[in-house]
């Protein structure tokens, strides 16, 4: 009797505890890998948007992403494929100090209302905004406003900055819409008696310096050229350009 019990203790004792790991094992395994192979948890998944000068912009349709300021901005497209339009301006030229003469007005710089560009993921874009000139004699020529796929060595809008003002009746010639179809140039300033600043591209893109008269030049707003300066005075500065991108699709 005593043989058989220690026989049945033996054969028993294993059997007890292995079918329990055997069981659990398995189970806790399937709970942390099921999602993962039927797609339910998704750790590499990327949320779609654009990255404008190391800011991340989540794709909501209609959304406008400003940037006013002078400067290089890197652009990419993150998780897929973007369709924007990109609108701009570039800076306007510097009005003329008044040196033994009037000095005349800077020239407003290109303008475009928005261009249609669809961004690629994998690809780098660089958009540069113009500044606006200083004044002088002549007056500086403004910066241009640019947007290029970088990768491919392609520019894809290229805004002329305004011309700057001289002496007597040299006012600065606008900046020309150079690439991106539907571009307009800017307008030239004018000359004499301390010569208006030329507006940007159209008139809603930035109004040049109002004329110097007795007094200093007033400098131009966006994209528009600084006012040119009656004799003994100082010309205005151009207006900076600026640049807008709308998330489309």
């Amino acid at each position: 009797m005593a043989s058989f019990l220690l026989w049945a203790l033996l054969v028993s004792k294993p059997t007890a505890i292995e079918p329990f790991e055997a069981r659990r094992r398995p189970a806790i395994v399937s709970v942390l890998t099921a999602p993962l192979a039927f797609g339910m948890l998704s750790p590499m998944a990327v949320q779609r948007g654009v990255s404008i000068g190391g800011t991340f912009y989540p794709f909501v349709f209609g959304t406008v992403i400003n940037q006013p300021s002078p400067g290089t901005y890197p652009v990419f497209a993150v998780g897929g494929p973007v369709r924007i339009t990109l609108g701009g301006k570039a800076g306007g030229g510097g009005g003329a100090h008044g040196t033994g003469t009037d000095g005349a007005g800077g020239g407003g710089g290109a303008y475009h209302a928005g261009l249609a560009l669809t961004l690629l993921p994998g690809k780098t874009y660089s958009l540069v905004v113009g500044a606006g000139a200083g004044s002088g004699f002549p007056g500086a020529t403004g910066g241009s406003t640019t947007f290029t796929n970088s990768t491919d060595s392609v520019t894809l809008l290229d805004l002329g900055g305004g011309d700057g003002g001289s002496g007597g009746a040299s006012a600065g010639a606008g900046g020309i819409a150079n690439v991106g179809a539907g571009g307009v140039n800017g307008s030239a300033g004018t000359g004499g008696s301390g010569g208006i600043g030329g507006n940007g591209g159209n008139s809603g893109a930035g109004s040049g310096g109002a004329i110097g008269g007795a007094g200093n030049g007033p400098a131009g707003t966006a994209g528009g050229g600084g006012a040119g300066a009656a004799n003994g005075f100082l010309g205005g500065n151009g207006g900076n350009g600026s640049a807008s991108i709308t998330l489309v699709s």
